[in-house]
């Protein structure tokens, strides 16, 4: 399926050579507190037949709300489900802050200075669950996840400023039943590794599954993906 994904994106347009285009790989568990992770229950993946921004049923309302109250004047614009889109520049960054060269690009877009330490990207769990919390960020994945693990490390020794005196903004926090010491300001191996092995057998289990998320990857980005409500 890395291939597969890989091959898609290709396909649509997308290049490791355009933030803009960047390619997009789709979150696909859903199960991130867990302490085992069990691939064989359907609840610890994401449903892929749905926009992110969906997945949660309770979002369902105020997305479909926004798209049917929304009106353009002056008719250029057409009515819309989502303000942002699943991938921009501004979403690669967020995740590459930690490797160069989108360490120093990160620092552009900011006026010369990192962001400020609770915008940035410090834990999977936690943006998962502010994805689904709010149906206005709807973040994909990019392809390091499945096949970088170093870009969760702070190997650069970069100032990310401090979210908790404890993380120092050395490592992004995951969650699989393996608690990483406060003293430990390198993320033990065998954390990133079993993210990466999660991350990379959860995408070969939803192999059936991969044909929904193909329509939102090849969809043009400046038209809407349609919504099938229930």
């Amino acid at each position: 399926n890395l291939s597969y994904m890989s091959q898609l994106n290709t396909l649509a347009g997308r290049t490791y050579n355009d933030l803009s285009q960047y390619p997009v790989f789709p979150w696909v568990l859903a199960d991130y507190t867990s302490q085992e992770l069990d691939l064989n229950n359907p609840a610890s993946f994401r449903d892929l037949s749905r926009p992110v921004g969906v997945v949660n049923p309770k979002n369902i309302p105020e997305v479909k709300a926004k798209f049917d109250s929304f009106e353009d004047p002056s008719g250029t614009i057409a009515k819309f489900h989502y303000g942002t889109h699943y991938s921009n520049s501004a979403g690669v960054l967020h995740y590459l802050v930690r490797v160069e060269p989108f360490t120093s690009l990160h620092v552009e877009l900011q006026s010369g200075r990192f962001d400020v330490a609770d915008r940035q990207f410090h834990s999977i769990p936690q943006t998962w669950k502010l994805l689904m919390d709010n149906p206005n960020d709807v973040k994909e994945l990019i392809p390091e996840f499945f096949y970088f693990p170093e870009f969760l490390k702070n190997l650069n020794k970069l100032d990310l400023k401090e979210l908790y005196t404890h993380l120092r903004g050395e490592k992004v926090v995951n969650h699989f039943g393996k608690p990483i010491p406060d003293q430990d300001l390198n993320l033990d191996p065998l954390n990133i590794a079993s993210l990466i092995y999660y991350e990379s057998s959860a995408l070969d289990h939803a192999a059936t599954k991969m044909g929904h998320f193909s329509h939102i990857l090849m969809e043009d980005p400046l038209k809407n993906h349609k919504v099938n409500f229930p």
